[in-house]
């Protein structure tokens, strides 16, 4: 994301790309199984999220690198009812941007 624009990319039906098995970082895993990236404007995609609205009980747990953040993911992950990414690209940059 930046001011201007949010990027997407599509994969395969199927990839939990989260997964530590694809790769234990979210943003290498993506760059690697992409089969379509897809660009727009900022505008349409707030007015997406205007449309999906909010989502229920989500809880962010963040940690510095080198700090076992990873283990505590693949933690979070092996009990089947959490999405847990391991530096997540789009969280990354929200974090820049609002810096």
């Amino acid at each position: 994301m930046t001011h201007d624009e949010a990027t997407f990319v599509e994969t395969l039906p199927g990839r939990e790309l989260w997964r530590s098995r694809y790769c234990p970082f979210f943003g290498p895993a993506q760059f690697r199984h992409a089969v379509h990236v897809i660009r727009m404007p900022i505008s349409s995609f707030h007015r997406l999220a205007d449309q999906l609205g909010d989502p229920d009980n989500v809880t962010f747990v963040c940690g510095l690198g080198r700090s076992g953040s990873t283990l505590v993911t693949q933690m979070f992950e092996k009990s089947e009812e959490a999405v847990a990414m391991s530096e997540p690209p789009a969280l990354d940059t929200v974090a820049m941007v609002c810096h």
